[in-house]
């Protein structure tokens, strides 16, 4: 990576160690520990874009183990640097769906709307709110999301939500599962939230 310009030497020379170190990792969440500390350091330099890249590489590191804790630290990080990535407010909305955290998941989902909405990036909010939709099996959730699609003019898409949330708390749909929660944010991970050329593995 490239910064630009009046970094100090000795500070970049750190950063370039981190960068190998985790190249070099054998030990599982040591790459994205370095990630993480490298965008640290470029941070603390003045290079904020050079820092968010590292964290999001990190955030990955993390999420492809699982480490949603670790991943979520690291992403809370990077959104108090850009407050207005898209990217990682769903990254972040995510997580918390993962971690069945359902207020939070709840107020990050709207920020990320909201986030996505002023970035002109409806059409890919819409993509993440219905495979989050099925990644959770609160009805509350599931019912703010479909609130979004409408606001997004997705109205038929958010019928049918509701009409599944409808149907769940009557007993009308078979259940869904923590197994079909986990199915959908695996197959959200590896195409969504992770894209194909930036896996681990």
């Amino acid at each position: 990576m490239r910064f630009s310009g009046g970094i100090d030497p000795e500070l970049e020379r750190e950063i370039r160690r981190l960068e190998r170190r985790a190249l070099r990792a054998k030990i599982p969440g040591e790459n994205a520990f370095a990630l993480n500390r490298a965008g640290d350091l470029c941070i603390q330099a003045g290079e904020p874009g050079m820092g968010v890249v590292y964290y999001g590489r990190a955030i990955n590191h993390y999420l492809e183990l699982d480490l949603c804790d670790a991943a979520r630290a690291v992403c809370r990080k990077l959104l108090r640097v850009r407050p207005e990535a898209v990217r990682a407010g769903a990254t972040l909305a995510w997580i918390s769906i993962r971690s069945s955290l359902i207020q939070d998941a709840e107020r990050q989902v709207e920020d990320y709307v909201q986030a996505a909405i002023r970035a002109a990036q409806e059409e890919t909010a819409t993509v993440h709110l219905r495979h989050m939709a099925d990644a959770t099996v609160a009805p509350s959730l599931r019912e703010e999301i479909a609130l979004h699609l409408m606001s997004l003019g997705e109205y038929e898409m958010a019928d049918s939500l509701l009409e599944r949330v409808y149907g769940d708390r009557n007993g009308l749909n078979p259940p869904h599962t923590p197994e079909d929660a986990e199915y959908h944010w695996t197959l959200a991970l590896r195409t969504l939230i992770i894209r194909s050329d930036e896996r681990v593995n």
